[in-house]
């Protein structure tokens, strides 16, 4: 399911107790509740089990759209029988019974046979770069579409480096860049590319910082001395009482000369566009060719916690915890209210849109384009 708000939307439904249920309980059907309790209530619970930067929900939505079935059993446990509330397609109020969906135990076993081909492993590495990065030209809307789902890898540098030469050499007037499923990744990735973006030189953050270089958990964090190793050699204490990180609080990173590109920006983003997607983000908001399309970022817009994330591992349960070792102001300027960077044309989710399977966001930016074409 699509969740926002106080809102579900079903976006596929796999149950196995026939074709009615399917009928009635399709793609763009309005859910209202779930074994007696309201759409809202069951978000304001699961929202309860994951964490963010600030206030801001919209990172939390898109996880629990992910994977709503997961969430929802970790917050009220399993059931046989699940009465699912929903509006039909004329708008009145139905129920649904649907049973649990059962794995059969030989249902995850692993296929027996030849161990992979290499053509089929470059196949899959092939696959995998795509996933994560990809361009496409619109040569009828003179548009190129970047899509940057991580900065963590993909090999971004030589990605970026070809694209933007590609995007110069069709001599492209506009470029959509799609950041939704952007959780973030390697500072020094971003910034790079928004080197190719930017108007004018700029700094990662204001302040980047820890109060401590002490790991009295370095048994439960794997691996502690290269991050030990790191935080002594890349920061220094100062007469606040912190270790700061200078080197992305000092340095100007300037806007590429070459291959630049200084047309029209259509940045698109969403709960999901976290860490470093929303430092890029920040770094175009409010530059004059840069229009932001869509919702509300998942990572903080005056600061976040998103450099050196360490992984503890609970001894006793084994549970596994993300623990950032710096604080990152990236505007000191901006309100200190926990929310993310906001859109500067938003565009929701909304039931015809999934019903329809329109992208919503991606129809805007081209009505846009067109818009401006015509002046």
């Amino acid at each position: 399911m699509k969740v926002w708000e106080d809102s579900a939307v079903v976006v596929a439904n796999l149950s196995r107790v026939g074709a009615e249920a399917d009928k009635d309980l399709k793609r763009g059907t309005i859910v209202t509740g779930i074994n007696g309790y309201s759409t809202k209530q069951i978000l304001d619970s699961l929202c309860q089990l994951i964490g963010t930067d600030g206030y801001s929900d919209n990172f939390k939505y898109q996880l629990i759209s992910f994977n709503f079935p997961a969430y929802y059993r970790n917050a009220f446990g399993s059931d046989s029988i699940y009465t699912v509330a929903y509006l039909d397609s004329l708008g009145q109020k139905q129920e649904k019974a649907l049973k649990s969906f059962e794995a059969k135990p030989d249902s995850t076993a692993k296929q027996q046979g030849s161990p992979p081909r290499e053509f089929e492993r470059k196949q899959f590495r092939k696959l995998k770069l795509l996933n994560n990065r990809n361009m496409q030209i619109d040569s009828a809307l003179n548009t190129a579409f970047l899509s940057v789902n991580t900065f963590s890898e993909g090999k971004l540098t030589r990605f970026f480096r070809r694209s933007f030469k590609t995007i110069k050499e069709q001599n492209v007037k506009n470029l959509v860049i799609d950041l939704r499923l952007n959780s973030g990744g390697s500072v020094l990735a971003c910034t790079r590319f928004a080197q190719y973006l930017v108007q004018n030189p700029f700094h990662v953050a204001d302040t980047v910082a820890a109060f401590t270089r002490q790991f009295p958990y370095k048994k439960n964090i794997k691996p502690w001395f290269i991050y030990w190793l790191s935080m002594h050699f890349s920061g220094k204490k100062y007469s606040d009482d912190r270790i700061h990180f200078r080197y992305f609080e000092n340095h100007s990173f300037k806007p590429k000369k070459k291959n630049h590109f200084d047309g029209n920006i259509y940045l698109l983003a969403g709960g999901y566009t976290f860490s470093a997607a929303t430092l890029v983000t920040s770094k175009l908001k409010g530059q004059e060719n840069v229009t932001i399309v869509g919702e509300e970022t998942g990572g903080g817009a005056y600061g976040n916690s998103a450099m050196f994330l360490t992984t503890i591992v609970l001894p006793n349960t084994g549970v596994r915890i993300t623990l950032p070792l710096y604080r990152m102001v990236l505007n000191a300027n901006l309100p200190k209210n926990g929310r993310g960077v906001f859109p500067d044309v938003e565009v929701k989710p909304s039931s015809t849109s999934i019903k329809l399977g329109v992208d919503a966001k991606v129809e805007k930016v081209k009505a846009l384009i067109n818009q401006s074409s015509s002046l």
